[in-house]
């Protein structure tokens, strides 16, 4: 399986020291970054992910091929209209992650093994490796996948820590905005 490194690259969201545990389903580890349409990244990462579905899907590959991903952590190979990460600003959504049965090697600056959540956050610059991983899903309608597996982390700089939620409105704020709210508690049962 081809692996692709891709530096500086600036985490939108991450669960890289702890893995996420969705209700269903195995726990991973997961993350988030965007690239510009037409970097240099982008398109070594459609070489790969065109390369690995040739290898393992043959050459009908490429009339399903699409160049952003889904969100379920892997690239289908689905028509066109399918594509669902692209931004409104035009950017791609990539979405790389491993399964946590075994820990993702993490490394400092200097590349020393880490496990320091403070380097991981969304906001800081990463050097990622992801490994392409083509693979048929076991259930008989999903659509052949090229998977984006992480396979190592190293902190590269810190970025300005970017914000995951919107910040709590209080009836302050809201009065301040000449919001007047009468309903109570006992209006919403």
């Amino acid at each position: 399986m081809a692996t692709i490194t891709l530096t500086n690259v600036q985490m939108r969201y991450c669960n890289l020291v702890k893995p996420y545990e969705p209700k269903v389903g195995a726990p991973k580890y997961t993350m988030q970054f965007y690239l510009e349409p037409g970097s240099k990244e982008l398109k070594d990462i459609e070489t790969g992910l065109e390369a690995a579905a040739k290898d393992a899907f043959g050459p009908e590959y490429k009339a399903k091929l699409i160049k952003a991903k889904n969100g379920q952590g892997s690239y289908s190979l689905l028509p066109p209209e399918k594509n669902t990460d692209e931004m409104a600003d035009g950017r791609v959504a990539v979405k790389p992650s491993a399964f946590a049965d075994r820990p993702l090697p993490l490394f400092d600056g200097d590349g020393l093994p880490t496990k320091d959540a403070s380097l991981f956050y969304p906001g800081a610059f990463v050097n990622v490796q992801l490994r392409f991983n083509a693979y048929q899903p076991p259930y008989s309608e999903a659509p052949p996948q090229v998977k984006l597996d992480l396979v190592a982390v190293r902190f590269s700089k810190h970025g300005e820590k970017i914000q995951g939620r919107r910040p709590s409105i209080t009836a302050e704020d809201l009065e301040a905005l000449g919001v007047k709210m009468d309903v109570t508690g006992d209006d919403l049962i």
